[in-house]
């Protein structure tokens, strides 16, 4: 399931992330680096502007 285009957006020390719903887990937008847990990550996609 997407779970995360239902969570919450932020920034934490100047890198925005959104925050899965399920499991409070923060995910850098840019990386998708998890902020609370190493091993953890998402696959990002490169996009451009219209």
């Amino acid at each position: 399931a997407a779970v995360l285009s239902r969570g919450l957006t932020g920034t934490h020390r100047g890198r925005p992330f959104v925050a899965s719903p399920l499991l409070k887990q923060r995910f850098d937008l840019a990386t998708g680096e998890c902020l609370d847990d190493e091993a953890v990550r998402v696959e990002t996609y490169e996009v451009k502007a219209a």
